[in-house]
């Protein structure tokens, strides 16, 4: 998917961004973290293969199309917690 290209609006009330994941994946929801010419990350809900998951995607803008080059996937809250207590204790550290 080129940079700027975004979906329509999924119904009347509610405009959901296309962020350039699998095209196999249905898009439920996303929040742009930050986005610059080069480098993009968001947070997408999506649903595929029977199950939904959150990622945390980081592309980088190259040769015309956006690229993953990180992502960080959660299937379930339990997961989630885990991960946030590891990550908050590393944190103080910084």
């Amino acid at each position: 998917m080129s940079e700027g290209q975004f979906s329509g609006p999924s119904s009347k009330e509610e405009q959901v961004e296309k962020y350039p994941v699998d095209e196999n994946l249905k898009q439920l929801a996303g929040k742009t973290i930050y986005r610059t010419e080069k480098w993009w990350k968001a947070a997408v809900l999506s649903e595929g293969w029977g199950k939904k998951a959150l990622t945390v995607y980081l592309w980088q803008f190259r040769n015309g199309d956006w690229k993953v080059v990180q992502k960080y996937k959660i299937h379930r809250k339990d997961e989630w917690v885990k991960d946030k207590e590891t990550i908050e204790a590393l944190i103080e550290k910084l």
